[in-house]
């Protein structure tokens, strides 16, 4: 026999009750629960939900890989396979300010600027935000000596404290387009709620920013510049404050390249065309090295299968990359969808994830809903 609760008896619960219920509804419920009125949308918010968080996190946490554009937003489950539609869409501001990192619970996003039309870097002041989608939490965070451009966020285990990583564009003081443009690597501590300069000047011209990327491992902050050939790799050391230049395998000219972290992992991402003789179609292979830190060597890890390329459809797509945990996920767009291959370490296998029709632009992160993760 199916028992319901009188509307109005949800309504009055005190909230000591309804923390306590909330703590024990999965991740994704919350979504449904917020939207009901304006007092439910503020409980997520409240600090006796948090407190009760944190002796007693919700039962299922998962890691999603997020979808989403103005309109909507989908959370995929790589390892459950489950695919799932945010409604309300909560990552809707991501539409509106540019998507920077995002790391156990917590985004960074910058505001947008417009850039001149030919592509080159507009370093113009922009505000930097850390947020908690869940909770609703926002922190504005203090300005840095130049504006983020590639970041990562490093979160203590305990969720209360982080600090962000920056390769950040410096202003510039003078309106000569000429001049190039100066960049810094910026580190925050949200404990001291500053920025600190690791290093003020970077030992290679950056020209454009879409080109360049940044993954921190095991304390050495590598940048990548460029997606193509030239395309180099940079490694800065924490403790020694010293760049070095990272030696890279054999590349061909035709292809573009992705560096993405992996627990621990550094991971090449290579999209190859390749001609097997002079008079045949070029053919789109994907490649991933993985580099041996303590030998300085890249190591051939996989070829994606061509039958699972083929499942991608045209070969108009472009390709972006992620990775949490022991995952890595290639992302598939053209003008109308977005397809996904996931790659497992552990299990050494490869599986489509779904087909998704999402015909506007995109943002696309991996994203570990973490309700008592502090701003």
């Amino acid at each position: 026999m199916e028992v319901r609760m009188e509307g109005m008896l949800w309504g009055s619960l005190p909230e000591h009750i309804l923390d306590r219920v909330l703590t024990m509804l999965p991740v994704k419920s919350l979504f449904r629960f917020r939207a009901v009125c304006k007092r439910w949308n503020d409980f997520p918010s409240s600090h006796s939900f948090l407190d009760a968080c944190s002796s007693d996190q919700p039962k299922c946490c998962e890691t999603w890989l997020v979808v989403t554009n103005s309109h909507r937003s989908f959370a995929y489950n790589p390892y459950s396979k489950k695919l799932s539609n945010l409604a309300p869409p909560l990552f809707q501001d991501l539409w509106y300010s540019d998507f920077l990192a995002s790391s156990e619970g917590l985004i960074l996003r910058a505001s947008s600027s417009c850039s001149p039309q030919d592509g080159t870097l507009q370093a113009a002041a922009s505000s930097i935000h850390i947020c908690n989608p869940f909770t609703g939490f926002v922190r504005q965070l203090p300005q840095a000596v130049g504006r983020p451009c590639a970041a990562q966020i490093l979160m203590d285990p305990s969720g209360h404290r982080y600090r962000i990583v920056a390769l950040c564009v410096q202003q510039s003081d003078t309106s000569q387009q000429e001049e190039p443009r100066r960049w810094s690597l910026e580190s925050y501590n949200s404990v001291g709620n500053c920025w600190q300069v690791l290093c003020s000047k970077v030992p290679v011209e950056i020209i454009m920013q879409d080109t360049i990327s940044m993954v921190v491992c095991n304390e050495i902050a590598y940048c990548a510049i460029g997606v193509r050939i030239p395309f180099d790799v940079w490694e800065f050391h924490f403790q020694t404050s010293t760049w070095y230049r990272v030696e890279l395998p054999a590349l061909p000219a035709y292809a573009r390249y992705h560096l993405v972290g992996c627990q621990g992992r550094l991971l090449l991402v290579a999209r190859i065309k390749e001609q097997q003789h002079p008079d045949a179609t070029l053919i789109e292979r994907i490649h991933i090295w993985q580099l041996e830190q303590s030998k300085k060597l890249w190591t051939h890890m996989l070829e994606v299968p061509d039958e699972m390329l083929g499942q991608m459809g045209s070969r108009g797509w472009a390709l972006s990359c992620c990775a949490y945990g022991d995952l890595l996920i290639l992302i598939f767009k053209d003008m109308l969808w977005t397809k996904i291959l996931v790659y497992n370490f552990t299990t050494d296998q490869i599986h489509c994830g779904p087909c998704l029709y999402t015909v506007l632009s995109t943002t696309e992160f991996l994203f570990y809903p973490r309700l008592s993760a502090l701003v």
